[in-house]
């Protein structure tokens, strides 16, 4: 059995270098045109019940002074939910350049 003395053990260290320390700059602007369609509303109000909405537009990338695009568009469904002033959307959304989504909205109606 080799004799190993403490100084002959070397230390192994690992350097990850990561690309965002350097000054990044990123901004996105994404004008969108939306359009909702209510399907059923049980409660008989025109801004409950189950809806497809559609989106369309396009996202402005800044980044790092060079302006890129890309084109948006999407499908979404859902059901509106409204207690009093408030409201409540659980909804699922599919499009290009995300490929689906699901989610939760609220807010006060006025």
């Amino acid at each position: 059995m080799p004799n190993i003395k403490k100084s002959d053990i070397s230390k192994f260290e690992v350097i990850i270098e990561n690309d965002f320390e350097k000054q990044n700059e990123i901004f996105t602007i994404e004008p969108l045109f939306s359009t909702r369609f209510y399907v059923v509303s049980p409660s008989g109000e025109s801004v409950t019940g189950l809806f497809i909405e559609g989106d369309i537009g396009t996202s402005l990338i800044f980044a790092n002074s060079n302006l890129n695009y890309s084109l948006n568009a999407g499908i979404e469904l859902g059901f509106r939910q409204g207690i009093d002033y408030f409201y409540f959307e659980p909804f699922i959304r599919g499009g290009y350049p995300y490929l689906f989504g699901v989610g939760v909205s609220c807010g006060v109606r006025f």
